[in-house]
């Protein structure tokens, strides 16, 4: 067992430094509160539909799935880019929360179009280019001790979830 344990960290520490780039920490707790409500509504809004859209492997049902996936985004966007009171206690994180949800309604935007269009390669590439978004804005606004490393494995809701 304590072999297995001094594998596991071995392993661990060859894969945080194999290229993958080191995310530092983000913005102090003075400047970023935490949004329960705005946690739950990207949660059941957004990485739904996203990574149903991302991990749908079968081609003919590809197309369909990043239809469906790109509406449904649109709706959740355009709430975002209105959100009432994003995570920010200060000026100038408000302005930085709202030009992430105004990029972020141009890429789905963008999304609709390719996938409406039924642009496979085009499809994908926005959604590569939603993740990046999706991963900077949560760099700036979510506390280091769970920020994530990608969107894709997002530990955060579980542990609002979970509780302090």
């Amino acid at each position: 067992m304590k072999y297995l344990v001094v594998a596991a960290l071995a392993l661990a520490g060859c894969a945080a430094t194999s290229g993958v780039e080191v995310i530092e920490p983000g913005p102090s707790a003075e400047s970023v509160r935490i949004d329960t409500q705005l946690a739950r509504f990207m949660r059941e809004a957004v990485n739904v539909p996203f990574s149903f859209a991302v991990m749908e492997r079968d081609g003919r049902r590809r197309a369909v799935r990043f239809r469906r996936a790109a509406l449904v985004l649109q709706d959740a966007v355009r709430d975002l880019v209105h959100w009432e009171d994003p995570p920010a206690k200060t000026v100038s994180a408000r302005v930085v929360f709202y030009t992430y949800a105004r990029e972020l309604e141009r890429q789905v935007g963008a999304l609709e179009l390719a996938a409406r269009s039924h642009d496979v390669a085009a499809t994908s590439a926005h959604l590569e280019q939603i993740r990046e978004t999706c991963n900077s804005c949560h760099h700036f606004f979510r506390p280091a001790s769970v920020i994530s490393e990608d969107v894709l494995r997002d530990r955060f809701a579980a542990e609002l979830e979970e509780g302090p």
